[in-house]
């Protein structure tokens, strides 16, 4: 293969990447009845700790860690495509 056909095949390779849809990820979390009634911040916070657990394994996996050697801090990311 020469540098011609190398540079084609690495670029339709590239464009594949660009064009891929994300993957669709649903999470569900079942609440009673009063929720719809009775919105409370409570309910809504205990409804944001059972996502949370769901979510949870995914962020600590796929958390990236740099170091900021100037300012002497951790940067902390995590990307979700949604």
């Amino acid at each position: 293969m020469n540098a011609r056909q190398k540079a084609k095949h690495f670029k339709k390779l590239y464009e594949e990447l660009l064009y891929r849809q994300p993957h669709k990820h649903q999470y569900r979390v079942e609440v009673d009845r009063d929720f719809a009634q009775n919105r409370t911040p409570e309910i809504e916070a205990q409804i944001e700790h059972r996502m949370l657990q769901i979510l949870r394994p995914y962020i600590w996996n796929n958390l990236k860690v740099e170091k900021d050697l100037i300012a002497d801090k951790y940067i902390l990311s995590l990307d979700f495509w949604i």
